[in-house]
Parts: C-alpha cells; structure tokens; sequence
C-alpha cells in the first residue's frame, strides 16, 4: 500500500513543482529583457545646518557641512536604500546632494517614486559642451601684453592701486583637467617648486576611463584655456584676471567635453572635501574659496543641491550661462539655478580697443521660465575671441560664455586677495558682483517682472563684471 501510494503522490508533486516553474518562468524572461537604464532619485529632505553661521573658522565649517551632509544623506535614504538592495539593483548614493544615481528597470523606477521620502525621478542624460566656433591655434605667448578681456575687467586697476593680484586665494575648476603649461604649472597648489608636484588634494579625475588618474591632464583642452583665463601668466604676457591665485582642479569632463551627470558630482563633493588621489581621507580644510564650472546642461535637482552645499561651505559657485542664446529663455542649468552665478558673453567688436559692450549673439538670456524676480544671466563678460592657454604649451583664441565666466572667478579672487573677509561669504560676494558691475540696459527678452530702469534685465543681467569697484566697495564695507 505504501508503495501504491508514493507512486501516485511523487508524480502529482512533480507534476506541481513543473506548473510552479512554468508560472515563475514568464516573469523571470520578462525581467531579463526589460531595459535596465539609469536614473537619478532625488529625496525630498534637505540638511538645515543650525548654528552654521556662528562658525566662522574656514576648516571648522568645512567639517560642520561635510559632517551635517553625510549624517542626513545616511538618514534619509534609508527607505530608498532598502528598496534597491532588496531588489537587488545597482546604484551609487550621493552625500552631497541626498541623491542616489540607480541602474534598474522601469518598474523599480515606478516603485521609487511612490515612496514619500522622494521628491523626483529624473533620467540620466551625459552634458555636452557646446562652445561656438572652433579654436585658433597661435604658437607662442605675446610680450608685454594683457590680453583684452582681462583688461576689460579693470583689473590692472586693482594690481596698481590695491596691490591685490590673487595672492592667498585658491579657486577651483571643473572641466576637462588641464595641462602643465608656462602660464598655470606655477600657479597649481600641487606644485612644491624644483619641479617636485603632490597631487593629493589637489587634483582628481572623476571620468571612469581615470585617464589622468595619477597625474593631471588634459586631452580635450577646454579645462586648460578656463584655467588660464582665472589666473594665467607666462612673464609679462597676461592672460589671467587674478594671476597670483592658486588653483585646484578635478576633471569631469572628457576628451570629447562630455559628461555624465555622476562625474560632475562627483568632482563637486571632492571639492567640498578635497581628497587624495585615491578618493580616500576626505579634508574639507582644503576645499577653494570659489569654483568655476564653464559646462551646463541638463535641470538635474542634484546639482541645485550641490551648489548649495557649496554656499553653506563658504564657497562661491561661478557657472557659464551657456550657448544658446538665439532665443529668450536659454538660460541652461545649473547656472539658472538663483543660488549660481551665472555669467553672459559680451562680444569681441574690432574697434580701437577691441571691444564692445554688445551681448555676444550666442550668449544664453533669461528669463528663467516660471520664476519671478529672478534675472538670468546674473552678470557679463568678455566671451568671444578670447586667448588663453591650450595644451601642447601653446595658445588659442575661442568663444563662448565658457570663457566669460573664468573671468568672473579672478575677479572674485582679487576682492578675496584685497578683502579675505568676503571669502567665507559667497552670498554677499555674488551680491556685491552685481551690485559693482556696469550697468547694461536692454529691453529684450523682457516678461512681466523686467526692471523698469532697464537692468537687471535677462540679457545682461547686472552688467559688466568691474573689478575696481568690486575692490573699492568690498574694502569699504563688510559682507
């Protein structure tokens, strides 16, 4: 009888175990083929840093904010986190911003945004630079000249009368690294002179080739030609508004100037807590006073949260308007963000100075749709046919707001080398650039919150970046 019975029941339980199978397999097909793409989750919490303003040591608030960051962003992305590893997805979670950059099917991106602690669900999509015209190639520097988008920025004004140059000031870059070149390898905080370097702290290559891993450099040229517009000399040919600053660079942009989203956060959390070359032993004591970031593209909420980290650290973020200016409203992120700085082109006009006080035509104009009393761009400069440095030790002369806004970033430089106190308040120093700059009226691109004397307005913004005054008025009062 036993025997009867194991006969019959064995071949149902294989018979049902086979059924169970053939449910499960479907399922199984369907989410070896479902498309798994990239995502970005932003939460919705945000760090309120208390009692941060009565800290005014430069390391001591450093570390409060690098502190606060990483405490919040373990907090609050618990539920997110426990969803993921329970699924068994890939993802890379981000202090700075509290944001996490997953890879996963649609389903699992679906299921995130049902979850109360999450604010958006935005795709991943690379950033592209997109500087105008291509790049004059010029072999040797010129004597005994400054170059005319820097003189425009009356900064030979404030080296005379204030005898303030960049000196004790460290700005840092991202973009495409930078190349060892007359006019910059002496001004890299990494350089300890005799020709001995130490990277740590002061270089990081974020691309996921790590090309430049170990040592800085630059294949696309973009990162070097910003630079030099910051800082750059070679003897007496000026091709730098600020050219006794130091400067600190990560590359987040590739040979071909492109990047993902991810590379550029992660450029922007090594420059809130500099580390070394193998992105361990975080120091928010090296971090820079201001950061210029000559890129754009792509309205991801992470980076609006990044710039303000950087503000809660003390520093001052300079962004490219971008380079879409045939039309209003071309204003590109992160730069239309209102806690960026965001900087216009002003053209090149041939005349006895070279120069005039005309928006270059592809320079990128507000106003930011949806947003009141907020005019973009905040400030211009000189942006088209500017010569800087290029790799190879040479020069070239390109356009773009790119180039404009390295500008903006030495003259922020020269009011903190006359006036340090204005360096832990990058708030009040963006106010002060506008307040200072040369006032330019326009009536275009106007909308129902447009100045009625003119300026700000949403071509010119504030005007034209003017470092004597900043100087002046930044020696006269205090942030």
């Amino acid at each position: 009888m036993r025997m009867q019975w194991v006969a019959r029941v064995v071949p149902l339980c294989l018979f049902l175990v086979i059924l169970a199978i053939l449910a499960v397999l479907p399922g199984r097909m369907r989410a070896q083929n479902e498309t798994v793409k990239q995502f970005w989750v932003q939460l919705r919490s945000r760090p309120q840093f208390q009692g941060l303003e009565s800290i005014t040591d430069h390391a001591a608030r450093g570390q409060f904010v690098f502190d606060e960051l990483h405490r919040h962003a373990a907090d609050s992305q618990q539920n997110v986190v426990s969803l993921l590893e329970s699924r068994g997805v890939q993802y890379r979670s981000f202090w700075i911003s509290n944001a996490v950059l997953v890879s996963a099917d649609q389903e699992t991106a679906d299921l995130l945004s049902t979850l109360p602690d999450v604010e958006s669900v935005t795709p991943d999509e690379p950033i592209v630079l997109s500087d105008p015209p291509a790049p004059e190639a010029l072999s040797a520097a010129v004597t005994d000249t400054v170059e005319w988008n820097v003189a425009e920025t009356h900064a030979r004004e404030v080296w005379t009368n204030f005898g303030a140059t960049g000196r004790g000031v460290v700005v840092g870059v991202i973009d495409t690294g930078f190349a060892f070149h007359p006019a910059l390898t002496a001004k890299y905080r990494g350089n300890l002179g005799n020709g001995q370097f130490n990277h740590n702290y002061n270089w990081y290559d974020a691309t996921p080739t790590h090309q430049c891993a170990l040592t800085p450099c630059d294949p696309n040229g973009h990162g070097t030609h910003v630079t030099g517009t910051i800082l750059g000399s070679d003897g007496s040919y000026i091709i730098g508004v600020a050219p006794d600053a130091k400067f600190i660079s990560c590359r987040g942009l590739d040979a071909n100037g492109v990047a993902a989203p991810a590379d550029i956060l992660k450029c922007m959390e090594w420059f809130l807590a500099p580390t070394d070359l193998n992105g361990a032993n975080p120091n928010p004591a090296l971090r820079p006073s201001i950061i210029n970031n000559s890129w754009g593209g792509g309205r991801y909420p992470a980076f609006d949260r990044a710039v303000d980290a950087w503000r809660a650290a003390g520093i001052l973020p300079v962004f490219a308007a971008g380079n879409s200016g045939s039309s209003c409203s071309s204003i590109q992120w992160p730069g239309a963000y209102s806690g960026a700085l965001a900087v216009g082109a002003l053209s090149y006009g041939g005349g006895p100075e070279g120069f005039s006080l005309l928006i270059a035509s592809f320079s990128s104009r507000g106003p930011v749709p949806n947003v009141a009393d907020l005019y973009k761009p905040d400030v211009v400069a000189g942006g088209q046919n500017v010569t800087s440095s290029w790799i190879n030790n040479s020069y070239r002369t390109i356009s773009g707001t790119s180039m404009a806004a390295p500008a903006v970033s030495g003259v922020a430089a020269l009011l903190y080398s006359a006036a340090p106190q204005w360096a832990t308040h990058p708030d009040s120093t963006a106010n002060l650039l506008r307040k200072t700059a040369f006032h330019i009226n326009s009536a275009d691109c106007a909308s129902a919150w447009s100045a009625p004397n003119g300026y700000p307005n949403c071509v010119y913004g504030f005007g034209e970046i003017d470092a004597y005054m900043a100087v002046q008025e930044g020696l006269r009062t205090v942030p």
